[in-house]
């Protein structure tokens, strides 16, 4: 249901070792090659951006492992994860051009927070847990020539969130037909 879903915002709220993570990687693999098995995306190249709670845990020992054992190799720049992952810049480098960025949320710097996530065309973000609004607003704000999507995977124990005001609520009410949580 996650993945052949077709609305523009998708969030899937479990517990801890559900699988959440997985299920958006494969999301943002399956974008990023143009082959999605279940509904139809945007033509390469696309432009997604992860979102993950600092690089050394989020990215580097949560997210990038789980796309090591999603991407198939042959899929990237090279046809091989050493030549498809620019480690320096945090992202990994499709053959079509597709590109996944990996940014932080503590990227925050005297108070220009919001800021470091402006700049980029975006089709994708998926913030991975709870990440602070103003984060979201400016990823939101990368609007190009199509719609930009948005994924949200986290496990709800900070109580009730701007993702449960702004998601899940108004999903539930259905006054968002744009949401699907």
């Amino acid at each position: 249901a996650f993945h052949s879903d077709t609305h523009r915002i998708r969030a899937c709220f479990t517990g801890n070792r559900w699988g959440k993570s997985y299920a958006a990687a494969h999301e943002v693999d399956w974008w990023c090659g143009g082959d999605h098995p279940h509904r139809v995306v945007p033509d390469a190249p696309v432009r997604v951006r992860c979102i993950a709670d600092g690089f050394d845990y989020g990215v580097e020992k949560i997210l990038l492992p789980i796309f090591k054992k999603t991407i198939n190799p042959k899929r990237l720049v090279g046809g091989r994860w050493d030549t498809g992952y620019a480690a320096g810049k945090h992202e990994i480098h499709y053959a079509n051009g597709s590109v996944i960025q990996f940014m932080s949320y503590s990227q925050k710097d005297q108070g220009r927070a919001a800021q470091k996530f402006e700049g980029d065309v975006l089709d994708l973000f998926w913030p991975d847990e709870h990440c602070p609004k103003e984060i979201v607003d400016a990823c939101r704000s990368r609007v190009g020539a199509r719609p930009v999507h948005e994924i949200y995977t986290l496990t709800p124990i900070l109580g009730k969130t701007w993702e449960y005001d702004d998601l899940y609520m108004p999903w539930q009410r259905a006054e968002n037909l744009d949401v699907m949580c």
